[in-house]
This record gives structure tokens, C-alpha cells and sequence, in this order.
């Protein structure tokens, strides 16, 4: 048979496999079974030296698939894993007389392997105590039994080795005699004996005492004879761990030789309980009351060894942890920083109330659990707690700050341009920046306060107990001013920037989630305003950001269903209507007219405005057709392009098979770009504005005088012929001195380079007359209309065409309003 083969039973596949992979490796041939039928199968047709039952089995299915596998196989050992070592310490338990080892799950690999080995090397041992009959296996006239005899009196010895000797059908009795404690004790000390038969009353020790000494030294099974009938001595006898009380007068070569052959049993049966215990991988200790040690296995001396030094053997020592007599499992600290795994029983050893205690050092195991927990609450990278552990901080910090009515603040952090670094440089040198941010952050905050890292380049800092806002604004100004600092990554220095968002507890937020969105909130904002800054939540920013986001989900119906509409605003010069610029406007069906402002940025925030502005050009050019069909002619219109809609490759195309589609004419239409246009690729936009003008479209720079470098465009893009002044410098129309000399500059400028002027937002009387002085060639604003629809439109036409020289005394400041 070959010594490595080993049948695991288990219903449970994900065990099955764990078995399989932790013990091949250490030499097993492993064969796995789901249950007793293919177990026995498989046992059947080959030879296997263990058997191992996982406990999981049902009891009944256990049973029944065990004593048949023992009938099958009987040379092997058997071994049960589990989690309940009370049913095969009990002997009553069917399978107590057949289980050679039970070890506790969960089970280790490493002690697992040793615990089968041991089995292994004494399996011929183990075999010979399975079975146990009336007459001890292998008795036979040639055993020789020994046994020690207490007794001072010389007839009662004489007695006794009478009584051994005269029977010789049973093994032979080797009788060893000693008349005080003492000499019995050092006898116990160099020979092993199967029964000792002792009279309490000695010479240098009386009564229980005796007993107790005896027993606590050895556990040979012990017979009290005693010349005195006394019932309460016997009761106390039997109590204190003897396994019988014999009268002196009632000795007889029977009662002798019964007590050898239950010594022999009740030994055998003892051993294979030791047995079980001897081979498990956790330390096992039988305790008594007084906390003294009766037994010890060698996981125990080993176990025992390291944390205390000089404390092996330990039979006869003081355990010196508490023994609280309930069953359960308790974690205890030696004072070597292990950390032990109790778990302990009440049972009867040796006729006499214990403890079984089991310790497991699971002191790995809990540097483990502890690594575990850290990762999962803390980021990988920077070592800085993560959103799961904030999250439970600052619910903290809000339940605290609510009884003791403090704030707290909660930033939001995100780098400035992060992605350009990870793209440019790589994500190692990204990584080197998270780490080198991180550590400067914790250094620059407070110490009770809590920094985060939420992932990729944004991260969080916990502020408790901040007196009020303008302390946060300290510190976030305290950390915009340490980030600031160069950093030292990929071989160089590197300025980074961040923006932060600050919501204040309870101003902000009363819950977790709130305070975070809002500092979210604030964040977006603080990189809206210019990067680099701070920004605290504020509710009516946030209320348009909840309803621009409600808007922006709406647009795609919104084009669908053909929701935008144009209106137009009229432009004037000396010689009367001169043009006009179409404005869109989005007829929402809940929120009515809403103006270009609020949902332009939402178009080009979704992709969606080319798509939009070519439907424009669409319509504008229809309006066109539809004027000239009503009234014999139209004014040139102006229509505003975003930046994708400019730099649409296929944009020039476009434009002119929409104009000759309806037969118009080239000088029909105008189209404003924005200096974000420009900015965004000014080669682009000249090469687009140049093929626009050999069609015929004009091109006009919007906003004009918002901008640092607008003065750079008019020469850097030969194709544009209008400017329009921004409505900023118009309200300066009729200001000082020193603001009429900016405009007339810029008017010149324009007028040099041939090109027009208009002016936009004219309201009043004086800023109208205040740029016709300067010399502006065309106007617009509400003073002469506001952005019409197209009825109101066709009734503004009619008027003006009656009054077509309205302009003639706008030398002279005379009122005249349109429409």
C-alpha cells in the first residue's frame, strides 16, 4: 500500500480543490470524493492509507458512509476535519473508536501535512488501539503487566502478590512495591506502570493528600485499598480521580485482576484520546480548577517555549491565563506580542473535573487582517485615507460637530492640467507628483485634520472645528500657497497648480453625501473661474447648475421637435436699415423664451451645436427668401458661429450650396465669430474666413474690446470687414474723456483698415450721438428694437419703409425710435 495516498471527502467543491492544491505539494497523492457513494467507489477499487471526512457530511450520512468504508478499507487511518471536537472526545459517539485524529478547521497547510505525517510514521501504533475487546488485544500468558503497590503493612503485601500469582490465564503481573509516598513517587519517576494499588495511610503521608500527590504527578490509573469501610472516604476518593476504592477484606485474586484488565482498557482508551490530541497542530492543554496544567500536547510545549522561556514540560504548571469555565473563543496577548486564540471545554479527565484548552497563535493572521482592513480604507498609492474611510470620518466629525455646534469644512482638491502631465511625461511621473502632492498636503494641515485621495488627481481634506468661513479661506489659501511650491519628478521641476472647493458644515450640508456634492460643486465652479483659486458652494450657482443640467438632458427632444426659433435685431446707419443679426432663442415648453446665454454653453458642452448651426443657416437663408417675396428686398443678415461650427472642414461647401439652393446673392450674409474662435486656431479660422469671402459671406468680429490681444486679430485675419463693438464700450459712448478717446482709436484703427464699425447695445439718445460723432458707420440696441420674431419683424419693415429717412437728423440728436 502505497504510505501517501490519501481519499478526501467533501461536499463542498471550493474546499475539494483547496485540499487538493495545499496538500499535492507536499508529497500527498490526493484523490477527492463529493460524497460517501463515490467515496466508497473509489475505495473499492483502490488502496488508500488515510481517509480523511470532512465533518460538513450530514451526521447521518457520515455515519452510515463511515462504517463502511471502515469495513472496506480497515488498515486505513481516519482522520475528520471539522468545527465540533466534543462528539469524538465522547466515547459514546459511534465514531469515537475509529476517528485516529480530529483537527480543527480552519486548518493550516503546513500543520495539516505534519499532523498526517505523524499519523503516518505511527500508524502501526494507532492501529493496535482502534479496537478494544473484553480481553485486551495481544494478551497472552507472555505479557507482563506492571504494577505499583503503596502499602507499609507486610501481611497486606503478602496478600496481594498471593492473589496476582495464582492465576495464569492472564498476561503476568510484575509487581513493584514501595512503603512510603516518596519511594512510590520516585518510582513513578523512572518506570511506567498500567495500575497503582495504594493504601493512603503511609508512613509519611495520610489520607486524601496522598491520593492527590500521586495524581498530580502521574496518570496512571489509581485503586485505592483501604482497611476502612467509609463510605464518605470512598465518595471523596472517587471524586478526587481514583478509579476505584477497594476494601481491604474484600481483596481477592478476581477483584485484582479486574482492576488490572479495566486499567488496561480505561489506559487504551485514554491513550487514543490522547492521541487525538497528541498529533493536533493547535495547542492543547488539559487544566484543572486551579488553573494548574495536568496535560500538554507538543503543539503546546512548542507554543509554550517561545512565549515563555523555561516553561517546558509543562505538566505541573501554572497555565496563567484565566479559565472562565464557559465555553466560547477568546483572543489573548502574551507578553511577546502574540496574539492567541482560546478556545476551552469542560470535561472529565482522569475521574476528575478539567479544562480542555486549545490555542491557535494567530498572530499573523491578524497582522494580516490588519493589513487587509488598512488597504481597504486607504489608498494604495499615497498611503492617504481613501473615500470609505472619509466618508466614516467625517459622518463622525458631523455627529460631533452637531452636539458641540461646530463647523467643519470639507475641500475638494483637483490639480490643475493633471492630464497634460500623465500624457506628456507618463504615469510614473504622474505617480511621483500624487505622492509628492499628498505628503505636502499633510504636512501644511492641521494634525487632526483628515486629507484623502479620492483617485486619479483629486483628493479631500477634512477641516474640524474651523471657526467660520473665513478661517477655511485661510486655510485653503495656506495649501493653494504650499502646492505652489515646485515639485522635483521626471528630472526636473515642475509648478503645479489646484483648485478647491469648500462646503461649510451646517451652512452647506447637514449629511455626508450633501456636504460632498456641494464641495464638488464649488470645485467645478473654482476651475470655471480661472484654475488656481478657491470657492466656496453657493446655493444660487448651484440651483443653475441643477437646472442647466436639466436643460442640458432636454436639448436632444429639443432639436427633435424643432424647439429653436430665431428672432431678429435690426442694425442702422446714417442711410437707414442697413442689416440685421438673427438671434436664436429656444421655445421651451415649460420654462418659456429663454435667450442664447442659457443654453448656447449646454449645446456646445453636449457636441450638439454644429448640428444646431447648420439648421441655422438653413432658416436664416429661408428668411431671406421669404423677406425679398414679401417686401421686393431683405437686409443683409448676420449669424453668430461657435468654434466648431467654424472649423467644420466642410463648413465654406455648406454655406454655398445653402445660398445657391435659394438663389441668393452674394453680400446676403454676414457671419460674427467670437475671439474664442480665434484663439482656438487662428490659422484655421483665416483659411475658413477667406473661403467664406471668395463666396461672397462677409465676416465680423463679435465682442470686440472684451479681449488682451484683440488688436493682434484685425491683423492677423486680412478676410474680416466689420467690427462690433462690445456693449461695454458702447455704455462709455457718452463717458469722459478718456473713454470717447479709446473708442475714436478703435474706430480709426478699423476705418484704415477698411473695415466697418457697429456698435452694439445702444440704448440712450447720448451714446448714440456720441458714437455718430466718432464716426461709427452702424448701429444696434434697444433704442431703435429689440430682437424680433417674424410677424413682429414684417410689422418693424412696413414702419420703416414709411419712414426711410429717419436717420437724416442724427447729426442733430433728434429722437427718433423704430418700430
Amino acid at each position: 500500500m502505497n504510505t501517501t495516498d490519501i481519499l478526501y471527502i467533501d461536499p463542498d467543491q471550493v474546499q475539494r480543490q483547496h485540499f487538493l492544491n495545499c496538500l499535492t505539494r507536499y508529497g500527498f497523492n490526493i484523490t477527492l470524493a463529493a460524497n460517501g457513494e463515490s467515496a466508497l467507489k473509489l475505495a473499492v477499487n483502490g488502496a488508500f492509507s488515510v481517509i480523511i471526512l470532512d465533518q460538513s457530511l450530514p451526521d447521518a450520512s457520515l455515519d452510515k458512509w463511515f462504517d463502511r468504508l471502515r469495513r472496506t478499507v480497515p488498515n486505513a487511518i481516519f482522520l475528520v476535519l471539522g468545527e465540533q471536537l466534543e462528539h469524538y472526545w465522547d466515547s459514546d459517539h459511534p465514531l469515537s473508536s475509529a476517528v485516529s485524529q480530529f483537527i480543527a478547521k480552519p486548518w493550516q497547510p503546513e500543520a495539516l501535512a505534519q499532523s498526517l505525517w505523524r499519523a503516518l510514521t505511527q500508524r502501526k501504533t494507532l492501529n493496535d488501539t482502534y479496537f478494544l475487546n473484553s480481553v485486551p488485544p495481544g494478551s497472552n500468558s507472555q505479557e507482563t503487566i506492571n504494577v505499583l503497590l503503596l502499602e507499609d503493612n507486610p501481611a497486606d503485601i503478602d496478600l496481594i502478590i498471593d492473589n496476582l500469582s495464582r492465576r495464569t490465564c492472564t498476561p503476568k503481573v510484575n509487581l513493584t512495591t514501595r512503603v512510603t509516598l516518596e519511594g512510590a513517587l520516585d518510582a513513578l519517576g523512572h518506570d511506567t506502570f498500567c495500575l497503582i494499588l495504594a493504601d493512603l495511610n503511609v508512613p509519611d503521608s495520610q489520607g486524601l493528600a496522598t491520593l492527590s500527590r500521586i495524581l498530580a504527578v502521574s496518570d496512571t490509573p489509581v485503586a485505592v485499598i483501604s482497611g476502612l469501610e467509609n463510605e464518605t472516604m470512598a465518595l471523596d476518593v472517587m471524586q478526587l480521580g481514583a478509579q476505584d476504592y477497594l476494601y481491604k477484606s474484600d481483596v481477592t485474586q478476581r477483584t485484582l485482576h479486574r482492576l488490572i484488565r479495566y486499567s488496561i482498557v480505561r489506559q487504551r482508551v485514554h491513550g487514543r484520546y490522547q492521541q487525538l490530541l497528541w498529533q493536533n497542530p493547535d495547542a492543547i492543554l488539559v487544566v484543572d480548577d486551579l488553573g494548574k496544567i495536568l496535560w500538554a500536547n507538543p503543539a503546546a510545549n512548542e507554543l509554550f517555549k517561545r512565549g515563555r522561556s523555561g516553561r517546558s514540560p509543562l505538566m505541573g504548571k501554572s497555565f496563567g491565563y484565566p479559565i472562565t469555565g464557559q465555553e466560547g473563543t477568546i483572543e489573548i496577548e502574551t507578553g511577546d506580542q502574540c496574539v492567541l486564540e482560546m478556545r476551552q471545554v469542560s470535561t472529565q479527565w482522569l475521574g476528575r473535573f478539567a479544562h480542555i484548552v486549545c490555542l491557535r497563535d494567530i498572530t499573523e493572521h491578524k497582522r494580516l487582517q490588519e493589513q487587509l482592513q488598512h488597504e481597504a480604507q486607504h489608498d494604495v498609492l499615497t498611503g492617504l485615507a481613501n473615500r470609505a474611510l472619509l466618508e466614516d470620518r467625517l459622518d463622525f466629525a458631523l455627529r460631533k460637530a452637531r452636539r458641540n455646534e461646530e463647523v467643519v469644512a470639507l475641500m475638494m482638491l483637483d490639480l490643475d492640467r493633471f492630464k497634460m502631465i500623465n500624457d506628456t511625461l507618463g504615469h510614473d511621473a504622474g505617480d511621483a507628483l500624487l505622492k509628492q502632492v499628498a505628503d505636502k498636503l499633510v504636512s501644511t494641515v492641521r494634525d487632526c485634520d483628515t486629507v484623502a485621495r479620492f483617485g486619479g488627481d483629486e483628493f479631500v481634506v477634512l477641516a474640524e472645528n474651523i471657526h467660520d468661513a473665513e478661517s477655511a479661506g485661510k486655510l485653503a489659501k495656506k495649501i493653494l500657497t504650499a502646492l505652489e511650491e515646485p515639485f522635483d519628478f521626471a528630472d526636473t521641476l515642475h509648478v503645479v497648480t489646484t483648485s478647491i472647493g469648500i462646503a461649510l458644515f451646517p451652512k452647506d450640508g447637514l449629511k455626508v453625501k450633501s456636504l460632498m456634492k456641494h464641495a464638488d460643486n464649488a470645485l467645478y465652479r473654482a476651475k470655471e473661474g480661472g484654475r488656481n483659486l478657491y470657492q466656496f458652494y453657493d446655493k444660487l450657482c448651484h440651483q443653475r447648475a441643477v437646472r442647466n443640467l436639466s436643460l442640458e438632458k432636454e436639448l436632444v427632444t429639443a432639436i427633435k421637435e424643432k424647439q429653436f426659433c430665431l428672432h431678429y435685431q435690426p442694425q442702422f446707419s446714417e442711410d437707414g436699415l442697413v442689416g440685421a443679426e438673427a438671434l436664436m432663442r429656444w421655445q421651451h415648453p415649460v420654462h418659456g423664451l429663454l435667450p442664447p446665454g442659457q443654453f448656447i454653453p449646454l449645446l456646445e458642452n453636449k457636441g450638439l451645436i454644429s448640428e444646431v448651426e447648420m439648421w441655422l443657416l438653413g432658416a436664416v437663408c429661408d428668411q431671406l427668401v421669404e423677406w425679398r417675396r414679401q417686401f421686393g428686398s431683405s437686409p443683409r443678415l448676420a449669424i453668430n458661429l461657435s468654434v466648431a461650427g467654424l472649423h467644420q472642414p466642410s463648413l465654406v461647401s455648406f454655406v454655398e450650396s445653402t445660398l445657391l439652393s435659394r438663389g441668393l446673392s452674394e453680400g446676403a450674409l454676414t457671419i460674427e465669430i467670437s475671439e474664442r474662435s480665434v484663439l482656438k486656431d487662428t490659422l484655421q479660422t483665416s483659411r475658413t474666413l477667406s473661403g467664406l469671402a471668395n463666396i461672397g459671406v462677409s465676416a465680423a468680429l463679435d465682442d470686440f474690446g472684451t479681449g488682451a490681444s484683440a488688436l493682434n486679430y484685425l491683423r492677423e485675419l486680412p478676410s474680416l470687414n466689420t467690427l462690433k463693438l462690445d456693449r461695454s464700450l458702447t455704455l462709455n459712448a457718452s463717458g469722459g474723456e478718456r473713454d470717447l478717446t479709446i473708442l475714436k482709436t478703435f474706430i480709426q484703427l478699423a476705418h484704415s483698415l477698411e473695415m466697418n464699425v457697429i456698435a452694439e447695445g445702444v440704448e440712450t439718445m447720448s451714446q448714440l450721438a456720441g458714437l455718430h460723432a466718432l464716426h461709427c458707420d452702424a448701429f444696434q440696441g434697444y433704442l431703435f428694437a429689440p430682437p424680433l420674431e417674424p410677424i413682429a419683424w414684417r410689422a418693424f419693415f412696413q414702419q420703416w419703409q414709411e419712414a426711410p429717412g429717419h436717420f437724416s437728423h442724427i447729426h442733430t440728436k433728434q429722437s427718433y425710435s423704430v418700430g
